[in-house]
């Protein structure tokens, strides 16, 4: 597909692609969801240009989730500790000691498909790494035995961890 462009309102998605024969399609949705939140089925389709997305699989791995990112966005995606410090929201010495400490363990394997993780979510400092990845994998509907699986977890950990980030974004709110 080239050039398309996905516009969304509560009620509706609506996706234009832009060539030589234009054509929009809609997508109605109110009937089934009466929210204010664009159901994840959707979000798992579409990815916007300027974000970048990180494979859920990754996740399995024996690394903390800092380190995990780090390395990935380092050695997959050619990033500079700067770049990673300002797309994370972290200091940069935080981003350069985690590398060091892992630059030298095996490479990450590369996951193209299963669900792709926005690295926007890891913006919140409020949030741990894992907190927000379960939080945002929660919202998408999914048991805690799914996101246990997938994160190669304990379901029980899953539960906690979700427990801790839910009662921090409450505290935000208050």
């Amino acid at each position: 597909m080239e050039n398309s462009e996905f516009f969304i309102s509560r009620n509706k998605l609506e996706y234009y692609t832009h060539n030589t024969s234009y054509q929009k399609i809609s997508n109605y949705f109110n009937e089934e969801y009466d929210t204010t939140e664009i159901p994840s089925v959707f979000y798992l389709n579409i990815k916007y240009d300027d974000e970048i997305y990180i494979p859920a699989p990754l996740f399995r791995n024996k690394l903390s989730p800092l380190q995990i990112l780090v390395k990935y966005l380092r050695e997959n995606l050619s990033k500079t500790n700067k770049q990673i410090a300002l797309l994370l929201n972290r200091d940069p010495r935080t981003t350069w000691v985690t590398y060091n400490s892992v630059k030298k363990k095996k490479t990450l394997p590369a996951y193209e498909e299963g669900v792709q993780i926005p690295l926007s979510i890891f913006r919140n400092r409020k949030l741990s790494i894992l907190e927000a990845l379960v939080h945002f994998l929660r919202n998408l509907d999914m048991k805690y035995s799914e996101i246990a699986r997938l994160l190669n977890k304990d379901q029980r950990t899953i539960w906690t961890v979700y427990s801790r980030a839910k009662n921090k974004l409450e505290e935000k709110r208050r």
